[in-house]
């Protein structure tokens, strides 16, 4: 296979490899902002609510809480409203009646009675003589002269007719007497409960079965005149009227046993109040008594229905913030949102700001203590400051959550994380946190104290949580100062702070440096000047530029004596290359990257000075030794990739300017007479050579940075190869 089509194979494979890891990272950035807002729930949710703490009447209350929601509660019972209830209770239940369901026979037995005696009544001028078991079952007013015309008919027939009515009717019908149903009508009853057996009927008051005594008779009346053929029909009728009955009774010892459990069914009347949301609960400093208990548990009871509802909520709300900011990030971080790496960071961060907010509200501590600002100010040290204010609106609108009291924390805590941010600029070290934290504390306290008089607060609850939003400030620069290390070693970040500790230069590899080979030593420090105020003047970090420019170089320690700035003039030493071919003398040089490297690793370097050791000279070409090896060959003849860095190109602007910084400063110390116009023009071909052969493609400089960076370069350059004045006695100055 030839070369051309291997490179062309290579080349597909690490382009669908990119792809297959583009892929990957697109599901990756949804994952975590999923998890994120999922684990925020979980986090708001643990412990009990603040009503469920262990609160007793007598306790002094230890912050202020505000009524989340909108809610009734009760104070004690309402005696009168309790008895009024009761006795509702017992009259609208209802009556109970007992059913009797051989009225029917009984009343037939008396018409048959009646109908056996009649053969015996006779008058005997103008007397009537009726038998004695007769005397009850007349009606008054009845004249019992037509009683003897009853002879005449059939009887049998008659009291079968009658039989037939009466049963067919006492079956279907309840019938009452008047009296009783004029007590039920004007009693509140509902219902009228009959007993048969052991069981009961309930019937409503307007139910068409109860029928009246006086009803029946009427309703009797026309099915007996129906039914009726013979001329003294009407005295029947009035017998029948006269000996009918009712076939429920009221029963009243049955009733009271039904109002008696009426009355225990009838739950205690208490007396309510109305608590508005926002509404405050609890002051702090104040002893807790017995209502402040009851509102916590009526809080504690609602805050069980809405737990499924608030939880939705909080998810909902993290989830769409959290995707914002994202979002935010990919066009307006590019390089954060490529970070993976730095994307779980954030989300570690904000859930640990949460779960320490959470911890402080379950606990006795205030509200105010909770070191929110901590968050932002570690995402502005490891990350950028710009992802630190989009990280502080969220954590302290979440803290705000949490509290539930009101908008004055999160608006307060928001005032102290920028505040936080802004300070976290340019740190160097770990005194700058604890002033940070001192900023911190003062923007806590003016915010807290100007939202205060707008909301009318009391002046010593204004002062006390002032002094607590101050304690918060402080706080947050302790814990900052206690997790950055950690974060930092988890995360293999450097930061300002750390690179203070690696640019001092009694570290063992620079001590190995000046010793082993001090020309690199020295060209490390000249480097790290240019590349310091370079920085400096595109607005990369000049620091990270000077510590990379001291190890840029490491790898020479391993054969220092092949590099030109390591031969001793004055011991007129002949290069070790003069024997070598220039191939293995490009091997030779290009391998003090691959040295580099490993001296690093080994000696626990961050990754970011590693990245200066590595990609200081890109792909760039060994110009010299590439040339050598032309001579009297051809082009073709040659493997320029031998002669080659093998990258890869400068990724930051930082290891970029130090990359120039490199080639500029060997190239002017190379003059042999170094003029202003001189090194200026070298310093402009030098950037122009880098720009042209694409070595600045994958970092961020612009045209104008490269103008600034020349415009840098040139003054040192002029500056370290400035004239001196000739003395009589041959010395210069130095």
């Amino acid at each position: 296979m030839k070369v051309r089509e291997r490179k062309k194979i290579l080349r597909l494979r690490k382009r669908k490899g990119t792809r297959d890891s583009l892929n990957l990272k697109f599901f990756v950035r949804p994952l975590i902002i999923l998890s994120t807002a999922f684990l925020i729930t979980v986090i708001y949710h643990l412990g009990g609510e603040v009503s469920q703490l262990n609160l007793r009447e007598g306790d002094i209350a230890l912050r202020n809480v505000f009524a989340p929601f909108s809610f009734n509660y009760s104070v004690g019972i309402d005696k009168n409203k309790t008895e009024a209830a009761k006795e509702r209770a017992r009259l609208n239940l209802g009556e109970a009646y007992s059913l009797d369901e051989g009225v029917s026979l009984v009343v037939l037995d008396k018409i048959k009675k009646i109908f056996d005696y009649t053969p015996s009544v006779f008058i005997e001028g103008e007397n009537l003589y009726l038998p004695e078991e007769l005397i009850p079952l007349m009606p008054q007013g009845l004249d019992f002269k037509d009683l003897r015309a009853l002879k005449e008919y059939n009887l049998d027939l008659v009291l079968k007719d009658i039989s037939e009515q009466l049963e067919e009717f006492y079956k279907n019908s309840y019938i009452i007497s008047d009296s009783d149903f004029s007590r039920f009508i004007l009693s509140e009853a509902k219902h009228l409960y009959v007993k048969s057996g052991s069981d009961y009927a309930q019937l409503p008051r307007d139910s068409l079965q109860i029928v009246t005594l006086s009803k029946a008779r009427d309703i009797l009346s026309s099915e007996f005149n129906r039914v009726f053929k013979f001329k003294n029909k009407e005295l029947v009728i009035g017998l029948i009227f006269w000996n009918l009955e009712p076939n429920i009774v009221f029963s009243e010892e049955e009733t009271e046993v039904f109002r008696k459990r009426a009355e225990k069914s009838v739950e205690d009347v208490y007396i309510r109040k109305y608590i508005k949301k926002n509404e405050s609960i609890l002051s702090k400093g104040r002893h807790i008594n017995k209502e402040d208990l009851i509102k916590l548990r009526e809080i504690s009871s609602k805050s069980e229905d809405k737990k499924f509802p608030v939880a939705l909520g909080v998810f909902i709300f993290s989830l769409l913030f959290l995707s914002l900011i994202t979002i935010s990030y990919k066009y307006f971080n590019p390089k954060f949102y490529q970070n993976v790496s730095q994307l779980i960071l954030v989300s570690l961060v904000i859930l640990i700001t949460v779960a320490i907010s959470k911890g402080v509200v379950l606990s006795p501590l205030p509200s105010y203590i909770i070191p929110v600002a901590m968050g932002p100010m570690l995402i502005a040290v490891l990350v950028s400051f710009p992802v630190a204010v989009k990280v502080s609106i969220f954590v302290a609108i979440i803290s705000g959550i949490i509290i539930g009291d009101n908008i004055v924390p999160a608006v307060c805590f928001l005032i102290g994380s920028l505040a936080g941010t802004m300070a976290m600029k340019d740190i160097r070290n770990r005194h700058q946190l604890l002033k940070a934290g001192i900023v911190v504390s003062g923007a806590q306290f003016v915010a807290l104290f100007g939202l205060g008089l707008a909301f009318g607060m009391d002046n010593n609850i204004l002062l006390r949580e002032g002094l607590m939003a101050v304690s918060s400030g402080i706080l947050a620069a302790f814990f900052t100062l206690g997790l950055l290390p950690i974060l930092e070693h988890i995360f293999k970040i450097i930061t300002n702070i750390s690179l203070l500790e690696y640019s001092d230069l009694n570290h063992p590899l620079l001590k190995e440096l000046l010793v082993k080979s001090p020309g690199t030593y020295h060209h490390a420090l000249v480097v790290s000047s240019f590349a310091e105020q370079a920085a400096e003047s595109v607005g990369a970090n000049p620091l990270l530029a000077r510590v990379g420019s001291y190890f840029h170089d490491i790898g020479k320690l391993e054969k220092p004596e092949y590099f030109s700035e390591n031969v001793s003039l004055e011991k007129k030493d002949k290069s070790k290359h003069e024997k070598l071919s220039p191939s293995m003398s490009s091997l030779i040089i290009i391998n003090h990257v691959k040295k580099g490297i490993e001296l690093a690793q080994s000696y626990k370097l961050p990754p970011a000075i590693v990245d200066f050791i590595e990609q200081h000279h890109g792909t760039s070409l060994v110009y010299y030794f590439y040339h050598k090896a032309l001579e009297g060959k051809s082009p073709q003849d040659i493997k320029e990739e031998q002669f080659r860095y093998p990258g890869p190109k400068p990724q930051t602007k930082e290891v970029a300017i130090v990359s120039l910084a490199d080639t500029a400063e060997a190239a002017t110390r190379s003059l042999q007479d170094p003029t202003s116009a001189r090194i200026k023009g070298l310093v402009k071909e030098v950037i122009n050579n880098k720009f042209i052969m694409g070595e600045l493609d994958e970092c961020e400089l612009s045209f104008k940075d490269l103008h600034k960076i020349e415009d840098v370069f040139t003054r040192l350059s002029v500056s370290v190869h400035h004239g001196r004045i000739e003395y009589p006695n041959g010395k210069k100055e130095l």
